[in-house]
């Protein structure tokens, strides 16, 4: 057992959470951004905000990392992640960034043409979908070779650029 003098500092006292895990290229997807919602979620990325969240005496934000739009994809959002990161670290708030457990064909295909072979498989042969209606988020294979090389790449770009822990999404549920 660890003593108390090993735990970090942060990690002693009440932890204070707040998220932010859909990045705008999911929420474009999902056609629920209304008519400020760009703005809005831009917002959700400035030096205000972070210094509400301390204020309001958060030290841990879970963010938007990786959905499963592929690294291109996902490009511009995680480049507005990584400078939250760095917002956050300024006001000492801690980060977790959320990575999912699916990806999303249409834009995956793009940047990985074989990613159709990384998802699950029913008995039937046909994908396993998020939620079992979602039909463009297909559940990764983790046993296909392909599935952990390709999250090393986007674990190790959320360490470089300064994540604390990540917040891996469903990745115990729906086998």
């Amino acid at each position: 057992m660890k003593s108390a003098a090993s735990i970090p500092a942060w990690l002693r006292g009440p932890i204070v959470v707040a998220g932010n895990w859909e990045p705008l290229i999911y929420r474009r997807r999902l056609n629920c951004l209304g008519t400020d919602g760009e703005e809005r979620y831009r917002k959700e990325h400035t030096p205000e905000l972070v210094s509400r969240l301390k204020e309001a005496g958060v030290n841990l934000l879970v963010t938007h990392y990786f959905k499963g739009f592929g690294l291109k994809g996902e490009r511009e959002d995680m480049e507005m992640a990584e400078t939250l990161i760095g917002l956050c670290h300024e006001q000492g708030i801690r980060v977790a960034g959320y990575v999912g457990d699916t990806f999303v064909s249409e834009t995956m295909l793009l940047e990985e043409p074989d990613a159709m072979s990384w998802c699950q498989r029913k008995a039937d042969g046909s994908p396993v979908t998020y939620g079992g209606n979602l039909t463009y988020r297909l559940k990764w294979c983790r046993n296909n070779p392909a599935f952990p090389a390709y999250m090393k790449r986007v674990l190790r770009r959320g360490i470089e650029h300064g994540l604390d822990m990540i917040h891996f999404d469903n990745f115990l549920n729906k086998p």
